[in-house]
């Protein structure tokens, strides 16, 4: 007999809680991993990868996961702007002189490495299509530098618009990029780490690892506070009120943006759909708005908006990981490589060119930025763990407040659409990278940030 309902969806999460259970179980017991630090979830999705595309898992459905991919991360944008500053806030006080300056050179390298990761990647494609005759869609070389600087999240949503234009797999291609972009971030930022303590770069001495950061189990006496109670739990329990808000503000963002794309040309609508991530954040930001305004955003914990970001971080890797297809990514194998190999040398040079260069936390911020542009923010912040264990330097607060240049510089969402969907032409597309990267420059030059090495 049959069971009663459709098991797919949970059997799918199962499965990536099986695969997490199974890298925490091997970083707390493998040498290897733990010296490189290797999240589980990492682990966990390379393990997946394999057996999805070789045996397969019973009744497990591998196209679920790079929808599961998406809405996590989309997700995780309405928890970022339910939070707001308040984590920040309570952390650190207020920003000093070295957090401004900080999050602002962390902004404009980030756009920087972007652009530049871009347009090299974007010359690739056009250098092999001309040395093999394929004819690999040009702008894949977008794909590849949003997956490695911007993470999976961005990466298939805008694979998933292309697709709608007619050009199949490009959310497979995406997800691919961003998978191989967290590899490349421990397999080089690991080894960076440690010539950089090797040779005293960083400012605090880390001295040896704790064993409860190698294994990345904490012990019974030493564990702290996750999140807090806002409600009594005898009306509702606290952390089902922060997901109620952090739902409801998703079905805000939703119904905003159906019922704007269904009345806009294709190209716009499906930009939208692309930028929901976007819009999520904003939702979130409005909601914390109207209750700071009503005198209950107390009722948000920063804390425990913190670990739902944080848990859906998590599956997001898993999903994108165990979500590639081979079969489907196989025809574009020799971009996959070239690409992923030349933007992993190109940015590890061209972040510590930079990251040289500026005041303050030279190294620290170096460190934190390579990990950020070949995988996500969290990947960076574990980097900079291994540099700054007890987080005493402003670093990893100037990677929270620099998102806010994300409104500044919102428009380079669309020109990753712009040769796909509207059809602007390659020339033009990359000049506006190209302006983006000059402006960010600029900046940098304007408040002083680009100086004599440091190290």
């Amino acid at each position: 007999m049959k069971p009663f309902f459709d098991m797919s969806l949970l059997i799918a999460f199962g499965f990536l809680s099986l695969l997490l259970l199974l890298g925490v179980l091997l970083r707390a017991k493998i040498k290897f991993l733990q010296n490189f630090m290797v999240p589980a979830c990492l682990t966990g999705g390379v393990i997946g990868f394999f057996i999805l595309n070789t045996t397969g898992f019973p009744q497990v459905q591998p196209e679920l996961y790079p929808a599961l991919a998406y809405h996590f991360f989309t997700i995780s944008f309405v928890c970022i702007g339910l939070r707001g500053m308040s984590k920040v806030d309570q952390s650190k006080g207020s920003a000093t002189k070295e957090m401004v300056r900080g999050s602002i050179w962390q902004a404009q390298m980030f756009h920087m490495g972007l652009c530049s990761q871009l347009i090299l990647a974007t010359g690739i494609v056009y250098l092999l299509n001309a040395l093999t005759g394929q004819h690999y869609l040009e702008s894949i070389g977008f794909l590849a530098a949003q997956g490695f600087a911007a993470g999976p999240g961005q990466a298939i949503s805008t694979g998933l618009v292309w697709e709608k234009f007619g050009h199949s797999g490009m959310g497979q291609l995406g997800m691919t990029f961003a998978g191989v972009g967290f590899i490349m971030a421990f397999a080089i930022g690991v080894p960076l780490v440690r010539w950089g303590v090797r040779k005293g770069l960083n400012t605090y001495p880390v001295g040896s690892v704790p064993e409860e950061v190698k294994t990345g189990l904490l012990a019974p006496e030493n564990r702290p506070c996750g999140l807090r109670q806002v409600t009594q739990n005898s009306n509702v329990d606290s952390l089902a009120l922060q997901l109620a808000l952090v739902l409801g503000a998703w079905m805000l963002a939703y119904y905003a943006v159906e019922a704007v794309a269904t009345r806009v040309p294709s190209s716009i609508g499906g930009t939208m759909w692309g930028l929901f991530f976007l819009i999520n954040m904003v939702s979130g930001m409005l909601i914390r708005f109207a209750m700071r305004k009503l005198g209950i955003v107390h009722l948000i914990d920063g804390d425990s908006m913190t670990r739902l970001t944080g848990w859906m971080m998590e599956f997001l890797l898993l999903s994108t990981l165990i979500g590639i297809k081979f079969a489907v990514v196989k025809d574009y194998i020799l971009p996959i490589i070239v690409l992923s190999v030349v933007l992993a040398v190109f940015t590890l040079f061209f972040i510590l060119y930079f990251g040289r260069r500026v005041p303050g936390y030279s190294f620290e911020r170096t460190v934190m930025m390579f990990g950020t542009c070949t995988g996500t923010i969290p990947t960076g912040l574990i980097l900079l763990r291994m540099v700054d264990s007890e987080l005493k330097t402003t670093v990893s607060v100037e990677a929270g407040m620099w998102n806010m240049a994300v409104f500044i510089f919102f428009y380079v969402n669309f020109i990753f659409h712009g040769y796909v969907v509207y059809g602007w032409g390659m020339p033009a597309t990359l000049g506006l990278f190209a302006l983006t990267f000059l402006a960010n420059y600029i900046i940098l030059r304007v408040f002083k940030l680009i100086g004599p090495k440091r190290f």
